[in-house]
């Protein structure tokens, strides 16, 4: 699910992305933060679901993921 989320963020983007990790497994969706580098400090997230049906993936707000994420310090 890491590696989908990340090759999706590429796609989109155009930007390599540092890393990935995952936030939640549901029983339909995995949710997965991926973490990239901006023009400043801390690194910029995005977050992504990945169906564990189809591998299709969508992009979510921090809204979206605030019950399993927190805001950056």
């Amino acid at each position: 699910m890491i590696q989908r989320a990340l090759q999706e963020f590429r796609a989109r983007r155009g930007v390599c992305p540092m890393n990935g990790h995952v936030l939640y497994r549901g029983p339909l969706e995995t949710v997965v933060r991926v973490t990239f580098f901006t023009n400043h400090i801390p690194l910029d997230r995005a977050w992504f679901a990945v169906s564990e049906l189809d591998g299709s993936v969508r992009e979510l707000s921090f809204d979206d993921v605030a019950p399993w994420e927190s805001p950056w310090r």
